[in-house]
């Protein structure tokens, strides 16, 4: 192999250290305290990839969808979308949100995922929360900074997504005409497929939000091409563990019960004539009042009855004509951009994974979460916060690190790579290392090889918490796990996204495609192959069975996505499925995987990863190598216990023959003050 020489541009080399006195002493030496005073942008930078973006979000029209790609709706070029997420902040100004957006741009970021109420009631945001004012009814100020925010990040050539509704964000009030059941404590989890005064208020933020026109760009949202898509709902479902007679109040699950027994009468002529009413009885039936009851949807994965079959056949059509019906409103209204449904994962991936999905085919893109990797927290509030006392450990994607630190057994979870469902594109809208976490430093290297390589089409992080003004988190002790604006994460974007979204690792071909019967999955027969993800650990509290989503890491068979794509067609017939043969690329006994492209290689016995494409090289490790690593143009040597180094083309040339490159190298960082 001839010798590396022609390495013009060295850049973005970034570490972060601890408060001194915090650590050991003889452990302070290779570390520095990292904190960049605020950018001027006027100013010439070593590395900025604004050029990467429009002049303008928006420029080529409205963000369309061709085959299984986003495409520009003008000229049908693909796009992709390194992305990160934000609330709504109410205490930014426009020129706040316009450095933001420069700053982004920067980084290589083209697409920002707006993730906050707009409503005045309890949330993690600002909130206006006087006793008078109705907490369902729009915050004026939330709707203000969603017009900077939209404003400014178009100006910088950055599209918005935007999300309004999450269960959480909302405590309905002790009402009992519109709110029966309520106490101003509970969240309505599940309420917005059944209950009308909530999805009128619903519908009426949305549509004020999107018909009013935005003073800094003389457009309505709804005819903005700068909006990219609007999502429906997040992370709610009919199939999560949160649709039980424990969470949801009775009067509010007496709607829905009432809605079930209506079925089940047009199903079967009258409730006295349902087939299976005798042999499988629930106490909670009230057909005298017109009401049939639920049970638990783990049970009904592991029992499967011809009453469960029912059941989970009602609850998919309700949730799929939800999504039918407000997808057409939203045409009704003029809406132009793209619409997804939601992104949740069930209370059995194995079972109704398939059907969660297949009441998503309404919306125009397949959106996903279950993307969190982290080593286990404990401590009080830690599924949301880092604080003093709570304990932690280190934990390796690279190495399939086990998610609890007393297993022995390796966890298989990937979580940064997701299936094409039915053609249309995919979205991860929220995913995350979480911190703290050493290993921290494989993400933005995995998520950019791997994002390529399954043609991934946005990859929205999590989240901006010192929302740009500074590299900082939230003060004292609400830090946040997800915090992307570190040295590790954001810190490494220039390189990632260059490789994501130019392509510089190449797709791969699809190594297993699935067909999906969807009468079989409502007969319960299962997934032929259930998704290993991971899940953000704030919402495992909602499921008390929570352990089963670790335990998912067992399986291995999601290992074949380290080689090729899946692909899954959901339809109403059989159809077969198919799985290429990947014995040359998949060695299990040695721990070894070589993707179908032959560009990466993942080894997480010795816990490296491998890329090596004609304009993006490098390395990723987790631990110690005792001998050189090469690439085609590319010898690597350290004794670094954790680093990801990746050499990219700038010019649009092959790395052996390029006259300008990026060299980008990041061992590790650590939280001040912790």
């Amino acid at each position: 192999m001839p010798p590396f020489t022609r390495c013009i541009l060295i850049s973005a080399v970034v570490l972060s250290a601890a408060t001194p006195g915090l650590w050991p002493a003889n452990d302070q030496a290779n570390w520095f305290p990292f904190g960049p005073p605020r950018q001027d942008f006027t100013r010439p930078a070593v590395i900025d990839l604004r050029h990467l973006n429009e002049d303008y979000a928006g420029q080529h029209g409205f963000i369309a969808v061709a085959d299984d790609r986003f495409v520009h709706g003008d000229t049908g070029e693909p796009v992709r979308f390194w992305s990160a997420n934000i609330s709504t902040r109410d205490d930014f100004t426009l020129q706040d949100w316009r450095y933001l957006a420069r700053l982004l741009a920067k980084y290589g970021v083209n697409h920002l995922r707006i993730h906050g109420s707009l409503h005045h009631g309890p949330s993690w945001t600002r909130t206006d929360q006087r006793p008078e004012v109705d907490p369902f009814s729009l915050s004026e100020d939330k709707l203000t900074a969603l017009m900077k925010a939209v404003a400014a990040m178009k100006d910088e050539g950055i599209y918005t997504h935007l999300s309004f509704y999450f269960p959480l964000w909302f405590r309905p009030p002790e009402d009992p005409v519109k709110w029966p059941g309520y106490d101003g404590e509970k969240h309505p989890f599940a309420a917005i497929f059944f209950n009308e005064n909530l999805i009128a208020e619903y519908k009426n933020i949305w549509r004020t939000a999107l018909t009013r026109e935005n003073p800094h760009t003389g457009l309505r949202l709804i005819d903005d091409p700068a909006v990219m898509g609007v999502e429906l709902i997040n992370e709610d479902s009919l199939f999560f563990a949160t649709f039980r007679y424990e969470t949801i109040p009775e009067e509010q699950m007496a709607i829905v019960e009432g809605l079930f027994a209506d079925w089940l009468a047009q199903r079967y002529g009258t409730l006295r004539e349902i087939p299976w009413l005798e042999a499988h009885p629930n106490a909670r039936d009230a057909l005298d009042e017109g009401r049939l009851a639920f049970g638990d949807l783990r049970e009904m994965a592991d029992r499967r009855s011809p009453r469960d079959q029912d059941t989970v056949r009602f609850l998919y059509e309700l949730q799929r004509d939800w999504y039918l019906r407000k997808t057409a409103w939203f045409r009704d209204l003029g809406f132009k951009g793209l619409i997804t449904a939601s992104n949740w994962i069930t209370a059995n991936d194995a079972i109704y994974d398939g059907i969660e999905r297949a009441t998503y085919l309404a919306g125009d893109f397949i959106d996903h979460h279950r993307a969190y990797f982290g080593g286990r927290m404990m401590g009080e509030d830690a599924s949301w916060s880092i604080r003093k006392d709570h304990r932690y450990y280190d934990r390796s994607q690279l190495r399939f690190d086990a998610a609890n630190p007393s297993q022995s057994r390796k966890s298989w979870e990937l979580t940064f790579v997701k299936p094409k469902w039915n053609d249309k594109p995919t979205m991860i809208s929220e995913t995350a290392w979480m911190r703290p976490n050493r290993n921290r430093t494989e993400a933005a290297g995995i998520y950019a090889a791997y994002g390529a390589l399954h043609d991934i089409d946005a990859i929205c992080h999590f989240t901006l918490d010192s929302h740009g003004r500074r590299w900082t988190v939230q003060p004292r002790y609400v830090m946040q796990a997800w915090t992307l604006q570190s040295p590790s994460m954001m810190g490494q974007f220039p390189a990632a996204a260059l490789i994501y979204r130019q392509g510089l690792v190449a797709t791969a071909p699809v190594a297993t495609d699935l067909a999906v019967n969807i009468e079989r999955q409502l007969n319960l027969e299962g997934m032929p192959r259930a998704q290993v993800d991971g899940v953000d650990i704030l919402r495992m509290e909602d499921d008390p069975g929570s352990e089963r989503m670790v335990r998912r890491g067992d399986d291995q068979s999601g290992l074949r996505d380290l080689v090729g794509r899946t692909r899954i067609t959901l339809s109403d017939h059989d159809a077969e499925s198919r799985l290429r043969d990947l014995s040359d690329y998949l060695d299990l006994e040695n721990g070894r995987a070589r993707s179908l492209t032959g560009e990466l290689e993942w080894d997480w016995v010795q816990g490296y990863l491998r890329i090596d494409a004609p304009k993006a090289q490098g390395f990723l490790l987790s631990q110690p190598i005792d001998h050189a690593l090469e690439t085609a143009d590319l010898t690597f040597r350290s004794d670094a216990e954790i680093i990801n180094l990746m050499l990219v083309a700038l010019d649009d040339t092959p790395i052996s023959t390029s006259q300008r490159m990026l060299l980008q190298v990041m061992t590790e960082e650590r939280t001040n003050n912790f």
